[in-house]
């Protein structure tokens, strides 16, 4: 067998990619997969290492990696705080080897071609373990049993039993080791017990809150053991009296005996942790009893989520970094179901202007629709169909005409819009402006349409709302003119979770439904314009279209936190953006930026050419100016 080292390694990014989407064909839902020690990150993001190298071959190590991703899609939402426990250190480390067994153990029943490389990375973390043997503190070699029976060591006197993987060890586990190395068996009454309550985990039915029941458990009974004063709750325990070399023993990272602020496990100590964690979670559900008390958990992503993974330029090393960044798609719904029926009462003289100049708009060819009731001409092989099915003794439609042929243009277009939180400020409402200056009256009209007392002012609207509503109208006009069209929003927070929201997709029938989406778009995140981009272009270069175009609506330059080597440093977003244009024109698609950015010009003129972007000032004219852009970019 070849042995471990660099030359059957498996890099983090190698794998990153495949495992991203092995975890979420496993759990049903995108998952980011990021490297150790990158940050804070996503808390439900599974952490791989730069390198793994623990084994011969590139398929075990490649195998290593599957393990370590399924362990942590077993993982619980939040680890439970442990700091009001009597023994906060002793405690967490019991809870972490038991929730590794027991995830151990659901992963070897459910998923059975995984069990080879379980075994071996179990053996592997097995081997490295040495055995403690310690007379000064003899409390160690107990806990290392534990640890090392969570590994799977087994105990000769029931290894099937403990071991249902077959990874039995019991040479660790059956008594002491000598300073010559050999076994000397011995019976360990508080060991087997432990080892019983262990072995519990590994039920079918435990969960998470088993393992934590567990841990209090056995952290009372090696408290009892090592304290002296308390060997009567040792006894009532376990049955049998301690051993007395485990009164001189105390766990490292514990307070000594006299330590007030470990409490105290007699009265109020391990009861009281018990009492704790449980009481209150009994009548809540299972969950609860998982989440941090401090702070509140992140919602996880829809079900329907699915992960992209798409290339970045770097434009200081002058290269792509392949799969650089994780895209989640998802769609968006919305239960405004009237914000169509509002939107065109609110912007009926708007909706009519646009539905005017797309009305002006003559298709690029016409379409013979056959198998009608009734037409023109008649449909051949309609009416050749029709009598073969009289003859053959069934009904028949009578479909063998073919319709007046009716207009439709080839285009797909996409619009691509920024969700980002900056979208959340307010615009300047200036009637309301204008009306507040005038003391005398302090009636106005909205639209031109409706006096309003001032106490009646409509609330000041958000950026976010104003693209909703350009983007309703456009949908309400291409719905008419007949072009298929998609209306897609992006936002995220960092490179492995970059957002990109279905609020309409091309076979999307315009209904309210659809609108209601267009309405539930809302800030959050940053601006990854070039993985938005590159999303958006791949699912236009699907349409098999003419003419297809990308529009993109952004209020403000390009940002991530980790957009680039240097935080903060726009020129690195600027120019991935640039690039992900470039690469949409190169796939025969159409590109236009429109930035709600007074500052716009000045990244812009590097981002686009001087005919593809368009720079507004007042928001409020976004519908208009959508209408003019696509129009100029659709003729031919």
């Amino acid at each position: 067998m070849n042995a471990p080292g660099a030359a059957h390694a498996v890099r983090f990014e190698q794998v990153h990619r495949a495992m991203a989407l092995f975890a979420q064909g496993l759990g049903g839902r995108a998952k980011a997969v990021q490297l150790e020690g990158e940050g804070a990150g996503d808390a439900q993001a599974i952490r791989l290492p730069a390198v793994t190298d623990d084994f011969g071959s590139r398929r075990e190590n490649h195998g290593a990696c599957r393990v370590a991703v399924l362990r942590q899609l077993g993982d619980a939402d939040a680890a439970p705080e442990f700091h009001r426990w009597p023994r906060p250190t002793l405690a967490r480390r019991v809870y972490r080897w038991l929730e590794r067994l027991r995830i151990d153990s659901v992963i070897g029943r459910r998923y059975p071609g995984a069990v080879g490389d379980l075994q071996r990375v179990r053996a592997h973390a097995l081997a490295r373990r040495a055995p403690v043997c310690d007379e000064a503190r003899p409390m160690h070699s107990v806990i290392d049993g534990l640890a090392r029976f969570t590994l799977g060591a087994g105990r000769s006197d029931s290894v099937d039993s403990v071991d249902p993987l077959g990874l039995a060890d019991p040479v660790g586990l059956v008594g002491a080791v000598d300073p010559t190395g050999r076994t000397q068996p011995r019976s360990n009454p508080m060991l087997d017990r432990i080892l019983d309550l262990a072995a519990t985990v590994q039920a079918e039915a435990a969960d998470a809150r088993h393992s934590l029941r567990v841990t209090a458990a056995i952290c009372a009974v090696l408290d009892a053991a090592a304290r002296p004063r308390r060997a009567t709750s040792f006894v009532e325990a376990t049955g049998e009296a301690p051993y007395d070399g485990l009164r001189a023993g105390r766990v490292d990272g514990d307070a000594p005996d006299g330590d007030s602020t470990n409490g105290d496990a007699g009265d109020g100590g391990w009861s009281a942790a018990l009492a704790f964690n449980f009481d209150a979670a009994d009548a809540d559900p299972p969950a609860k009893a998982q989440r941090s008390a401090t702070s509140a958990p992140s919602s996880p992503p829809p079900a329907a989520t699915h992960s992209y993974f798409h290339d970045e330029w770097d434009h200081t090393a002058r290269r792509y970094l392949p799969d650089w960044c994780q895209v989640r798609e998802r769609r968006l719904r919305g239960d405004n179901i009237r914000f169509l029926h509002d939107l065109r009462e609110r912007h009926a003289v708007l909706r009519g202007e646009v539905r005017h100049r797309f009305a002006a708009i003559r298709p690029a060819f016409r379409q013979r629709v056959h198998r009608r009731l009734d037409g023109d001409e008649i449909d051949l092989d309609a009416a050749i169909a029709e009598a073969v099915e009289r003859r053959a003794g069934r009904l028949a439609e009578g479909r063998v005409f073919i319709a007046a042929q009716q207009p439709r243009r080839d285009v797909c277009a996409a619009f691509l819009v920024d969700m980002s939180g900056s979208t959340g400020f307010l615009v300047p409402d200036a009637m309301a402006q204008a009306a507040s200056e005038d003391d005398d009256d302090d009636d106005y009209l909205y639209q031109g349409r409706v006096a309003m007392r001032a106490a009646q002012r409509p609330a000041r609207r958000r950026v976010i709302d104003i693209a909703a509503d350009a983007l309703g109208l456009m949908c309400d006009a291409l719905h008419e003119l007949g072009d298929r069209h998609a209306v897609y929003g992006f936002s995220g927070e960092g490179r492995h979770n970059v957002a990109f929201h279905v609020a309409k997709a091309f076979d999307d029938p315009w209904s309210a439904r659809t609108a209601a989406a267009l309405a539930a778009m809302q800030p959050m995140g940053a601006t990854r314009t070039g993985a938005a981009i590159r999303h958006a272009t791949m699912r236009l270069a699907r349409e098999p279209a003419a003419t297809r175009v990308l529009i993109v609506v952004s209020d403000g330059y390009p940002q991530d936190s980790d957009y680039g080597p240097v935080r903060g440093d726009a020129a690195y977003g600027i120019h991935d953006t640039a690039r992900a244009l470039r690469e949409a024109e190169q796939s025969g698609i159409d590109t236009f930026c429109i930035a709600i950015d007074p500052a716009g010009h000045d990244y812009l003129r590097t981002t686009c050419a001087p005919d593809r972007y368009l720079v507004i000032d007042d928001v409020s004219a976004l519908p208009a100016q959508l209408g003019k852009v696509y129009r100029a970019l659709t003729v031919r």
